[in-house]
């Protein structure tokens, strides 16, 4: 984690934008660079969201249970995906989406 800081730092980081990133941010990070961090997570949270919900995960989960689907950009906090939601979007799922189709919507 002082890596990550030092990489950070080293160039003058004054924002960061996760899409795609699997692992827990340090909560040193996180404290350093509180309400600068943002997610972008495949579905509309507080649904379908949290540890282990990533991916192929979260679009076989929202096919199985509900027909809307969407993204959300929030704030990183020390908890997965529990941050304050700064802009959700939603689209509608087909009868045929495959969690495949609804990677490329979200």
């Amino acid at each position: 984690m002082d890596a990550i800081l030092e990489v950070l730092e080293k160039n003058h980081a004054e924002f960061i934008a996760l899409a795609g990133y699997l692992k827990k941010i340090p909560a040193q990070v996180i404290r350093q660079y509180r309400n600068r961090i943002v997610n972008i997570h495949p579905a509309l949270l507080p649904s379908f969201g949290g540890e282990g919900m990533y991916g192929h995960r979260v679009h076989e989960a929202v096919i199985a249970s509900v027909k809307s689907l969407g993204a959300t950009v929030h704030l990183v906090d020390e908890e997965y995906d529990r941050g304050p939601i700064v802009l959700q979007k939603t689209v509608a799922i087909a009868f045929n989406d495959t969690p495949d189709t609804l990677a490329v919507k979200s």
